[in-house]
């Protein structure tokens, strides 16, 4: 069967290894070395470990805690085995690292994201307790030879990038605190204040002005949408998060937020640009059907107990 060992990764080459192996298993969530960067600095705590066989690394974690979460008292979880080498005590390995990891912490459970394209991991995590509790659909749209949407916000509100009005950002945290409770699964999360927010949400590698759009009504934010640049996938363009106010949803200013997008990532040179929908969110399902977006395997978040 061969030894496994289970280290934490404390140089920049095991961290390297550590995402390299997650990114190998999920390829279609692959994280750049900034995007982890910017995710490990979000985290309140968090742990990197790496599984090895024979010497060999073939498996990694990253279990964390997430701010906003600590109601919940449950860790998020990131798991990955080579598929070459599952079977061999390498998983539980890790699902045992890091559960101690969470129960030093008063921590009572774990939720980890499990890919449709990596049917094992489902089997799994149900085999020892989870249960899953969100489901989340991955959509694409190809820009290859597509005549953008008309961006035509209804009567009375313009678009605008945040790289023109900057001093716009206060009001997009506002937005942003009204919206987030609101997303199908993310009722219990605390929003988090203005600098927290500002500096995970706004201020990452992948974030830039001039890839996020507001909608104005009478110079007064009311919406806004945003695009994620990742130098994990080239060609690839995702969208992050499209935020109204709620007295001011349902009437176009989403779907003029998307277009502008779309507008934007097609003039950049993408060549697809992705999203993610609450399999509950139907609005934003339709809307993203009605653009031409199709459907692609997506990922689904289990809940379970602490491995013993």
């Amino acid at each position: 069967m061969g030894a496994v060992s289970i280290s934490p990764a404390t140089t920049e080459g095991e961290a390297a290894t550590s995402l390299a192996i997650r990114n190998a298993v999920a390829p279609a969530f692959a994280a750049s070395e900034a995007d982890e960067a910017d995710a490990k600095a979000w985290y309140r705590e968090h742990l990197e470990l790496v599984a090895s066989l024979d010497g060999e690394p073939v498996g990694a974690a990253l279990v964390a805690l997430e701010p906003g979460r600590e109601s919940r008292r449950s860790a998020q979880l990131e798991v990955a085995v080579l598929p070459t080498s599952r079977r061999r005590g390498a998983g539980g390995g890790l699902c045992r690292a890091a559960s101690a990891w969470a129960r030093e912490r008063g921590l009572e459970t774990i939720e980890a994201w499990i890919c449709d394209e990596d049917p094992d991991g489902l089997a799994f995590a149900t085999g020892r307790g989870f249960v899953p509790v969100q489901r989340e659909g991955r959509l694409a749209l190809d820009l290859a030879g597509l005549e953008p949407p008309p961006a035509t916000p209804p009567a009375g509100v313009s678009i605008v990038t945040l790289a023109e009005r900057p001093d716009l950002l206060e009001a997009l945290h506002a937005i942003a605190c009204e919206a987030f409770p609101d997303i199908p699964g993310e009722g219990d999360i605390e929003p988090p204040g203005f600098d927290e927010w500002r500096d995970a949400y706004m201020g990452g590698t992948g974030d830039s002005p001039d890839a996020t759009f507001v909608a104005l009504e009478r110079g007064r934010p009311v919406g806004y949408a945003k695009l994620h640049l990742s130098g994990a996938r080239p060609g690839v363009v995702v969208h992050d998060i499209t935020a109204v106010r709620r007295d001011r949803r349902r009437r176009g200013i989403a779907r003029a937020l998307k277009a502008a997008e779309i507008a934007w990532s097609i003039a950049a040179g993408y060549e697809r640009l992705e999203t993610a929908n609450e399999a509950r969110n139907e609005p934003i399902r339709r809307l993203n059907e009605k653009l031409g977006y199709r459907e692609l395997p997506g990922r689904t978040l289990v809940r379970g107990p602490l491995v013993p």
